[in-house]
């Protein structure tokens, strides 16, 4: 276990000491909400709803992008460096070089959601009590899963070279179809219905029962399909690597 948590430590460090990575992973969901979610409120939602509603799409962003960039990235980068081969020959388990991954990416998604909750407490006045705090963390931390789950695979199945654009093209689709940034009702009926083809979506609807909006299923239904979601790309992760070491 010390093995673990030591691995899980240095990578949550290697990341924070990378500028290109933590600063605008750490900073751009923030500056984004302080934005869209408080400066530019017209009055025509009251300013406290807008705000809550917002905030819930911009942790889930968070999380996304700490999952993606955190873990599609460097393990990518880190396969072509031959830095696997390395781990291989260890004695450490190879496990926790992957847990290290999932568990970095899960602490950059609360810091990005402790940055958010200061500016809704203070400057859009949302008036969360502890106990919704918690519960955002805790979804946050559940979305991370499976989001991390689909970086491994990407991470595996692609070059370092290839892998930001391929990040770039998965992410952001998935967050403006998911409701993200927009109100999924403002989105055309096409991409409305393939809202729920995506794990984001199934977060973003977990969040918004936390802040007193309604979910489009009973949360349950939620998250097994976010748990779904996370078996499906580990075990796709799984078999990518059996094939790549035969």
């Amino acid at each position: 276990m010390n093995t673990y948590w030591l691995e899980a430590k240095f990578q949550f460090l290697s990341l924070l000491r990378t500028p290109r990575f933590a600063v605008p992973t750490l900073l751009l969901p923030p500056l984004f909400y302080l934005f869209f979610g408080i400066l530019m409120n017209t009055g025509r939602v009251p300013p406290v709803s807008l705000a809550q509603s917002i905030l819930v799409g911009y942790a889930v962003f968070g999380a996304l992008a700490a999952s993606m960039w955190g873990v599609a990235v460097t393990l990518s980068t880190e396969r072509n460096l031959g830095w696997l081969e390395v781990k291989r020959a260890s004695p450490m388990p190879l496990g926790s070089y992957f847990v290290s991954k999932i568990a970095a990416a899960m602490a950059f998604s609360l810091t990005i959601l402790l940055l958010l909750g200061l500016l809704a407490q203070y400057l859009g006045h949302v008036g969360l009590s502890a106990t919704q705090w918690l519960q955002l963390a805790v979804c946050v931390l559940v979305a991370s899963i499976p989001l991390c789950g689909m970086g491994l695979l990407v991470g595996t199945l692609t070059s370092a070279s290839a892998t930001p654009a391929v990040v770039n093209l998965i992410s952001m689709p998935m967050a403006i179809c998911s409701g993200l940034w927009l109100p999924i009702d403002f989105l055309p009926a096409q991409m409305q219905q393939a809202a729920i083809f995506l794990p984001t979506y199934h977060a973003l609807q977990i969040g918004r029962t936390i802040v007193g909006r309604r979910a489009t299923w009973p949360v349950e239904w939620h998250l097994v399909v976010l748990l779904g979601f996370a078996l499906l790309f580990l075990a796709l992760t799984a078999g990518a690597w059996r094939r790549q070491r035969q």
